[in-house]
């Protein structure tokens, strides 16, 4: 009787035991400093989602970590959620992040959300952490998405100028492509932008940039030869998922424009992976959905980007469109009454609204529609 109950005993030890190394092995008695080591290893793999909840996790625990906060931060930039991001490099500033490490992705951060007015203020001189070239670029970007072309174009050639190196360099001279597709002189941009790949041919920004340009100009088949082969889906990617979206974006809008709705539909599959159930999806779905005449399809898609998103214009003209293919006039007349309205000069809008108005027996009406052109 003894010997079973010492048997049971050394038993139930073993069993605690065991458990405990389990328990171990799975983190539960991980140190937060040992979480973020861990994090940064998977963030150099490019798994930035497991990274995201280690740094969570660690942060739980030892919430004035700097460096946690910051690496929050940059893993949260390369998944796409800038909010976080925004959150958590202020809080790794104010905890005394390094600023050669924290200025520059704040400056990111910042020109991302679309946050200009505090870009530009974060990078006014001194603007400790940023080099004389990385400042002037945030400062070009901050005037050129606020209208001022003029005095972005010439920030950008004061960058180019301060003897920037490596990437940095290449970014000023993307940006002086932007300001140069911004005041109107496309073949400027081009040059620049073909002289930044004659460096490095896989520069993204840069490869992003031209492709976007090709389509504007209307040289599609160029546009989706520059974008087709940048791994734009690869989950470890060093680049941010914002700037893949963009790309995938820029390439099914130049499939669609060759009419190859096929290529474009398996792009937009590809999108899907990085962007499912967004509105962006369900608009180029239903682009799609119209070119290979499935319209009321496409009235689906619009419908659901429309009601989450009432103000995106092109999504309530593409929804009138869809609508009047399926003969639903009413509908399409009124949708495109409110793209009218919000952009007066929008000839596409104003004559479909003529045509459904003239289908209408209300060819006085559609008189009206054309006259502000």
């Amino acid at each position: 009787m003894r010997e079973r109950r010492s048997l049971g005993r050394v038993r139930r030890h073993a069993g605690v035991a065991l458990a405990c190394i389990l328990l171990s092995a799975c983190g539960l008695f991980m140190s937060p400093e040992r979480r973020i080591e861990r994090a940064e290893d998977m963030m150099q793999k490019g798994d930035y989602g497991s990274a995201v909840i280690e740094l969570r996790n660690a942060l739980d625990e030892q919430p004035d970590n700097a460096k946690g906060r910051l690496l929050l931060a940059r893993a949260a930039v390369q998944i796409g959620d800038l909010l976080t991001a925004d959150k958590e490099i202020a809080r790794a500033i104010e905890l005394g992040a390094e600023a050669d490490e924290a200025t520059p992705l704040a400056a990111e951060i910042k020109l991302g959300l679309g946050q200009f007015d505090q870009l530009e203020k974060l990078v006014q001189p001194p603007a400790t952490g940023l080099s004389e070239a990385e400042r002037l670029i945030y400062l070009g970007y901050a005037q050129l998405r606020t209208d001022r072309v003029g005095q972005a174009l010439g920030t950008f050639q004061a960058a180019a100028a301060a003897d920037p190196k490596g990437d940095v360099a290449l970014r000023a001279q993307t940006g002086l492509a932007e300001a140069h597709a911004r005041s109107g002189d496309i073949d400027a941009a081009l040059r620049e932008l073909d002289a930044v790949l004659a460096v490095n041919p896989r520069f993204f920004d840069a490869r992003l940039a031209k492709g976007m340009l090709l389509v504007q100009r209307g040289d599609v088949q160029a546009a989706e030869a520059v974008l087709a082969d940048m791994a734009l889906t690869d989950a470890g990617s060093a680049v941010p998922k914002l700037k893949r979206i963009s790309a995938l974006t820029t390439l099914v809008e130049a499939q669609l424009a060759q009419g190859n709705d096929d290529a474009a539909a398996k792009s937009l599959g590809q999108l899907k992976e990085l962007a499912p159930k967004t509105p962006l999806v369900s608009y180029l779905s239903a682009r799609i959905a119209l070119a290979r005449g499935d319209a009321p399809a496409a009235v689906i898609e619009m419908q659901r980007v429309v009601q989450a998103s009432p103000n995106f214009i092109p999504a309530r003209f593409l929804l009138g469109q869809a609508l009047a293919a399926t003969n639903n006039l009413g509908q399409a007349e009124k949708e495109l009454q409110a793209v009218v309205q919000a952009e007066p000069e929008n000839v596409e809008a104003r004559k479909m609204l003529a045509d459904i108005q003239i289908r209408s027996g209300r060819a006085s009406e559609a008189v009206e529609s054309l006259s502000p052109l």
